[in-house]
């Protein structure tokens, strides 16, 4: 695998990793929504893939990492960003989150509830 190929999934690894992390699911649940197997799950996660997913492989992932509010076509979106290297994990990961509690928030406000929130991935004060 090239070097480039290498730092595109460990960025990938690293984003799914905190994913999972996030949604409080074990690999087990994010296998079970992904349709992927265990084994391929665990070598993304301890970085020994060797090579980058294949396209379908990456959309069945996406499937697997949704978090309330996104849909498979965003998370895939958000993977391809990863794996180009345009925004680091991190970042994609916060701007995603963020959005999803923006799009709450604004369905509370629509519908006359107050909210006050502290996200903890960002500290921002809704």
């Amino acid at each position: 695998m090239s070097m480039k190929d290498f730092l595109a999934v460990e960025r990938l690894r690293k984003f799914v990793i905190a994913r999972r992390h996030h949604l409080d699911a074990k690999q087990k649940d994010i296998v079970a929504r992904a349709k992927v197997s265990m084994g391929w799950l665990g070598q993304l996660e301890a970085g020994r893939l060797k090579s980058i997913p294949r396209a379908d492989t990456l959309r069945k992932l996406a499937r697997g990492i949704l978090l309330q509010g996104e849909t498979p076509g965003t998370i895939y979106n958000f993977l391809g960003l990863v794996l180009s290297g345009t925004l680091e994990p991190d970042v994609i990961h916060k701007v995603s989150v963020g959005l999803i509690d923006a799009v709450a928030i604004m369905n509370d406000a629509v519908n006359g509830v107050g909210v006050t929130q502290v996200h903890e991935d960002t500290s921002i004060v809704y």
